[in-house]
């Protein structure tokens, strides 16, 4: 990724969880997103998924929960059946938020943000964001292993719009994946990132 690109990648994550975080459903019911799995309909012949605009939504074997398959991106994985995943595209990449309809969770809501990662590296270094970004707050980094045996880097971080995050960033085949929640749904994202895979690449730009 070119210096330009990862400075208006990271403005533009911040902006956008910066008010999703803070408005919540103020934000998502004005904004125009590509495509939301609020209202899930029956598939006519399966009684195990459903589809919304690509979005492939299953039921998990664990209780209470559902499961997501990126149609663009090559991954998948489960997460609480209250939440909901919004899309918005955008050319340098696409954000995926999924936020909880239950109001006394909206705060657990979770966002990814994918694009491009011109580098062949199989985890990013703190070292290496410190490079392009001298003045992000990296605190306690660690390199992890999600549900699949992908390699991740894992830290919190703190700015003056969202606060205090926990920031998991992933590279996969060029692309890399961050995944930004609020510093008090570190718990339940660390148990959805359990259950985090890779699947076979099968990308269509969505823009």
């Amino acid at each position: 990724m070119s210096y330009k690109f990862f400075i208006i990648f990271i403005a533009l994550v911040c902006i956008i969880g910066g008010i999703i975080f803070f408005f919540g459903n103020d934000f998502i019911d004005n904004a125009e997103p590509e495509n939301t799995a609020e209202n899930i309909p029956a598939i006519a012949g399966t009684a195990d998924e459903s589809e919304i605009d690509g979005e492939i939504i299953a039921y998990s074997a664990r209780d209470g929960w559902l499961s997501y398959t990126d149609p663009v991106y090559p991954f998948s994985f489960q997460f609480p059946a209250e939440f909901h995943p919004t899309v918005y595209a955008d050319e340098l990449g696409d954000i995926i938020i999924f936020e909880s309809r239950d109001e006394n969770s909206r705060r657990n809501s979770f966002q990814i943000f994918v694009t491009g990662f011109e580098e062949d590296v199989a985890v990013i270094s703190p070292e290496r964001i410190r490079k392009d970004l001298p003045n992000m707050n990296i605190i306690d980094p660690q390199e992890t292993i999600l549900g699949d045996g992908s390699r991740a880097l894992i830290f919190f971080s703190e700015d003056s719009i969202v606060g205090k995050t926990r920031e998991i960033w992933i590279i996969h085949n060029m692309l890399l994946y961050q995944i930004t929640a609020r510093a008090e749904a570190d718990a339940l994202l660390a148990d959805i990132m359990k259950t985090w895979k890779f699947l076979q690449e099968n990308l269509e730009s969505r823009t």
